[in-house]
């Protein structure tokens, strides 16, 4: 399971994300959802290492990967693809994620637990 317990972050001074909280059970799909400027580019980032925390915490299983590197979080099964960037248009989805992954681990055959 991902989660993420009351994350907050932002850049500079600005905030954008405070005290979020999701659980996305392993196979489980979840789509995220708000208006331009909500935080939900932020908030991928963060999970994925991208940007760090404000405050809270990202757990993968039982592994807080709060602190981790992104190439940490990559390994571990967390990739983030921006909206029309980097993408391979013949692949899935799933595809596009495992290219990421397959270069930083050297496969892509491993699931998120």
């Amino acid at each position: 399971m991902l989660r993420t317990v009351a994350v907050s972050a932002g850049y500079g001074v600005l905030p954008v994300v405070s005290g979020v909280d999701i659980k996305v059970a392993a196979g489980e799909v979840v789509g995220l959802l708000g208006r331009n400027g909500a935080g939900k580019t932020t908030l991928l980032r963060v999970i994925a290492g991208a940007l760090r925390t404000r405050g809270g915490a990202v757990v993968l299983g039982d592994q807080d990967l709060t602190h981790a590197p992104a190439f940490r979080r990559a390994r571990a099964g967390i990739a983030h693809v921006p909206q029309g960037r980097g993408i391979f248009n013949q692949l899935t989805v799933r595809q596009n994620l495992e290219v990421g992954t397959r270069a930083a681990r050297g496969r892509g055959d491993r699931a998120i637990p």
